[in-house]
């Protein structure tokens, strides 16, 4: 789908704001989208013969032509990322990411200084995300780091670029992949002889995603190096590509609502992070990531309780842009309120029907609790730090572009000042 911000807002305003299902056809598949606090719980509810997110998953990213048929279904990532990338993994990042900052970021003094935002949190958090997968000293190497980088870039687009051809013609796609092909081949260049090392017993074991992947072989079973680096390239490029977007968003709403500064300064000071949980909670419900949450592929037709009937091979989610903005689920929802979820307690990552930026159920994202843990930890550095805001010629909240599902934060540049602690 191309707009897909401004169909899903049509969308809501004909039939989601009265909490009816409405559909986007586009030339490969149609797009159910259910509003309804018992609809969205109904698909929740949905087993995935019926309602699968990992068929959708392979689908949406084209893994048999960008990394290995049925990543997603075989799912040996999937326990990796929640016994290993927990919150308090996350949390031990932070001093790398931290590390990055200080070393990538232009001098910061007490006058502002202008600061690429988007760029230098997407290296901050390649750096941070690989030192833990695969060691400080290639997460460090800017041939690694513009490998990893490249591929992580072209991940999407080459699998929206798939999903517009028509079949016979995809292999005409090969030829705007020859970056990412590059990247892929220099990637392997770097890993597949840590790979071999690790696994013959030449290199010591380390806690690492190299050994984690070494560990999820089943005994007996030859170690294929390729496979697995394609498998940790989808761990990199899910890890830094939703978390750059997701803090990207967060610090432009940090510099955009400036009151909210000294706040957040006094919390974080106090060791209390309700506040800092709320005002992520309250920027992703507002500018999130996708348009199209809790996405399913349809195993087989499906008959919802309301009678709206969906044929095998639709995809159904939730327009988090539109359902994040019911009055019926939040007061003056188009406002930023950085306390909403103050009074609650809600953490960052807890999900729910009407809460949506990590997915909700069964299939909700299992690495939020890393990305949660290392992005509050560089946050909370920006807000002891700094001061942050944006040049007079910033009118207004920097927008987002939609291609398909997802949503890019506008590349614009911020200022930040080193606060006088006197």
């Amino acid at each position: 789908m191309t707009h897909s911000l401004s169909l899903i807002r049509h969308g809501m305003s004909l039939h989601g704001r009265y909490n009816k299902p409405f559909t986007i056809a586009a030339p490969q598949r149609y797009n159910l989208l259910v509003t309804s606090p018992a609809l969205i719980a109904e698909l929740t509810s949905l087993p995935p013969t019926i309602a699968s997110f990992r068929a959708q998953a392979d689908e949406q990213l084209r893994t048999d032509y960008q990394l290995f048929p049925g990543l997603m279904v075989a799912a040996i990532h999937i326990p990796i990322i929640r016994k290993k990338m927990t919150t308090a993994r996350g949390a031990q990042c932070g001093p790398a990411a931290i590390a990055a900052w200080d070393t990538l970021a232009p001098r910061i003094t007490g006058a502002w200084t202008r600061v690429d935002a988007l760029t230098l949190i997407s290296r901050v958090i390649s750096e941070a995300v690989n030192t833990l997968l695969v060691g400080a000293a290639l997460a460090r190497d800017p041939g690694f780091h513009a490998a990893t980088v490249e591929f992580a870039t072209h991940l999407i687009p080459t699998a929206s670029a798939l999903d517009r051809t028509p079949w016979p013609f995809e292999s005409l796609v090969a030829l705007t992949r020859r970056a990412q092909l590059r990247a892929v081949a220099a990637i392997e260049h770097y890993l597949v002889p840590v790979f071999e090392a690790r696994h013959s017993g030449a290199t010591p074991r380390t806690d690492d995603g190299v050994q984690w992947l070494l560990d999820s072989v089943p005994t007996g079973t030859p170690v294929d190096a390729r496979r697995l680096i394609r498998i940790l390239l989808f761990i990199q490029a899910a890890a830094i590509h939703t978390t750059t977007f997701t803090l990207t968003q967060y610090l432009y709403d940090f510099a955009w609502h400036a009151h909210i500064q000294p706040q957040l300064r006094a919390a974080v000071a106090a060791g209390d992070e309700a506040l800092l949980d709320s005002t992520f909670r309250e920027s992703a419900r507002l500018n999130g990531v996708d348009v199209f949450n809790m996405r399913r592929r349809m195993m087989v037709p499906y008959t919802f309780s309301d009678g709206t009937r969906v044929a095998a091979g639709t995809w159904v989610g939730v327009p988090g842009v539109g359902v994040h903005r019911l009055t019926q689920h939040y007061d003056a929802p188009d406002e930023f309120r950085a306390d909403r979820f103050v009074e609650s307690g809600d953490k960052y990552v807890k999900t729910s029907g009407k809460f949506l930026p990590w997915g909700h159920g069964a299939s909700a994202c299992p690495g939020r609790f890393f990305a949660a843990g290392l992005m509050k930890e560089l946050a909370k550095e920006w807000i002891r730090r700094y001061d942050v805001a944006f040049g007079e010629e910033v009118k207004e909240r920097p927008g987002n572009a939609s291609s398909g599902i997802s949503i890019t934060p506008a590349s614009v540049e911020v200022l930040f000042r080193l606060r006088d602690e006197k």
